[in-house]
């Protein structure tokens, strides 16, 4: 099939190839089979300054001894790493040996745990003398994300644990060994973001928050903001700031610039309805609205007052990138009118797979790519402006830049897009977005079904879009996926290395360099620094 690249926003939709029919979309929710070993397809037009691994995992096994998870995100996760250099891709795909699965493993069926929407058929209620098996089973099917720790890797879901990954064997070796806790006198832990962000104008300090539940009754909630050091592998935590919250509150994502960490407060953990009570804990009981701005906590100066702006009520899973300008703080930020976490086709399995109920856009209000703009001074200083970014009517989410733009004045978003066709959830794109230009251009196939796309700039170059954009894709006509570069400029297909078997549902992507592109990335020499550093100054408070 056809697969087009640099298609105008303002163009028609060209329908090319085989008509979108949703052939093979059941196969994103249908377990995968015996893991792949270290396969290699030599990719002639793989651009020699590529040099690293890709990390991409997901849910990836679905039933097990006679019960079926209801949700997608209850799957056992699975990694699959995509090798790059020298003219070849490399694959591998294996399970992530977490005390989730193995315990699983072990018992011949779905174990206790505490799960987004429980089990077909339900799982029996907890033993009698272990009646809070759920909340004591092992939780570590960290399949979301990943960050870079020394030389493994930190993977993650939207909890404070992080599991030791090896970017060799591809291997869990358990928790990651902190020296401290998360835990305070009065307070305890309660989850974590799922997207710790680089401090930006630094090469290894990410910034992570947690929400902290108040344990005495003279104290309340808060959340806590900590930083930790990636390149040295350290195992000590610094804790930043803290800001007081209306409640438990929950976030999969928040923002950072250079001076500041901006949290959309509109999502809270409660304890659950009437329904909680009538089956084994759900996490899509306990995911309330608790609407209260955008906060805004001064990272200089972590003892002034936060910042608290008032706009009209959303909700969030992603962002796209916060930095700074003259006058505030700008937010390019999917914002959704409802809990995303709900049952719905993004993640009950049943609806995800009924074409009737996923493409039924009957008075629903879309989700949107937004620019915010949150006035520190000026004309509108205290107040809120945002104007829409996406198409109206298709979904966006999974948004990725150059991480080297991280916190600064930017211009590309790479992203995926579902309803492509303004009729089918299934058609999908991937989609790179000019927010300075306001253009759009298009990777599109009927029938085929992307995941996450992710940047890899080319060391030395200055250019923004200099690189290539990369993710595994699903052929429903084949029923087989393959693993697709594209050129970051053009948006043109350098390669799709076929993988022979299926790769249901991903999740977070992150390319770790090695060799020569490593040392370049790290030494400091690399000339798109200097850019980036004109840029910050030219455009920071």
């Amino acid at each position: 099939m056809l697969r087009l690249g640099a298609v105008a926003c303002l163009l028609p939709l060209l329908v090319l190839g085989e008509p979108q029919t949703d052939a093979g979309w059941g196969l994103l929710a249908k377990s995968c089979g015996a893991e792949v070993p270290r396969t290699c397809t030599p990719t002639k037009d793989l651009p020699s300054w590529v040099d690293g691994s890709f990390i991409i995992a997901g849910p990836a096994k679905f039933e097990m001894g006679g019960l079926a998870f209801k949700s997608l995100f209850d799957g056992y996760g699975r990694t699959n790493r995509f090798e790059m250099r020298k003219g070849e891709v490399c694959y591998t795909s294996v399970w992530l040996n977490t005390s989730y699965y193995l315990a699983a493993e072990k018992l011949g069926k779905i174990g206790p745990g505490v799960l987004f929407e429980g089990t077909i058929p339900e799982r029996p209620a907890c033993p009698l003398l272990d009646p809070i098996c759920d909340l004591q089973a092992p939780m570590d099917n960290n399949w979301v994300n990943s960050v870079p720790m020394g030389n493994e890797a930190l993977i993650l879901t939207d909890a404070p644990l992080m599991l030791r990954f090896n970017l060799e064997t591809l291997a869990v070796s358990g928790e990651y060994p902190w020296e401290d806790s998360l835990d305070e006198k009065y307070h305890k832990a309660t989850s974590g973001s799922a997207h710790p962000v680089l401090l930006p104008g630094t090469k290894s300090t990410y910034i992570e928050i947690v929400p902290m539940l108040s344990i005495v009754p003279w104290s309340s909630a808060k959340v806590n903001i900590y930083s930790f050091d990636s390149k040295s592998g350290s195992k000590k935590r610094t804790h930043v700031a803290s800001a007081p919250m209306p409640s438990v509150m929950y976030w999969h994502s928040f923002g950072v610039t250079a001076n500041h960490v901006v949290l959309p407060v509109n999502l809270k953990m409660g304890l659950g309805g009437i329904s909680s009570l009538t089956h084994r804990p759900h996490m899509l009981d306990h995911f309330e609205d608790s609407w209260d701005g955008i906060h805004v906590v001064d990272l200089k100066n972590t003892s002034a007052p936060v910042q608290k702006f008032d706009t009209d009520k959303f909700f969030h899973v992603h962002i796209a990138n916060t930095f700074e300008n003259a006058t505030g703080i700008v937010m390019d930020i999917g914002t959704d009118p409802a809990i995303p976490f709900r049952d719905g086709p993004a993640l009950t399995t049943a609806k995800f797979l009924n074409k009737t109920l996923r493409d039924d856009r009957t008075g629903s209000l879309f989700p949107q790519l937004r620019r915010y703009h949150l006035h520190l001074a000026g004309a509108q200083k205290g107040s809120v402006t945002y104007e829409a970014l996406s198409v109206p009517g298709r979904m966006t989410d999974f948004f990725k830049i150059n991480p080297a733009f991280n916190g600064i004045k930017y211009c590309f978003i790479y992203m995926s897009e579902w309803f492509h066709d303004d009729k089918a959830y299934a058609s999908m794109a991937i989609l790179k977005q000019d927010v300075c230009k306001g253009t759009k251009t298009y990777y599109h196939s009927n029938n085929t079904y992307p995941g996450e796309p992710t940047f890899i700039a080319k060391p030395g170059s200055t250019e923004e879009d200099d690189g290539i954009v990369v993710f595994p894709s699903l052929d429903g006509d084949k029923g087989e996926s393959s693993y697709v570069i594209l050129d970051g400029k053009t948006f043109n297909e350098i390669a799709s290395v076929p993988l022979g078997v299926h790769i249901p549902f991903t999740a977070h992507g992150l390319f770790f360099p090695t060799g020569e592109m490593a040392s370049a990335l790290s030494s400091g020499s690399d000339p798109a620094e200097v850019l980036r550093k004109a840029t910050d100054a030219a455009y920071l408070v």
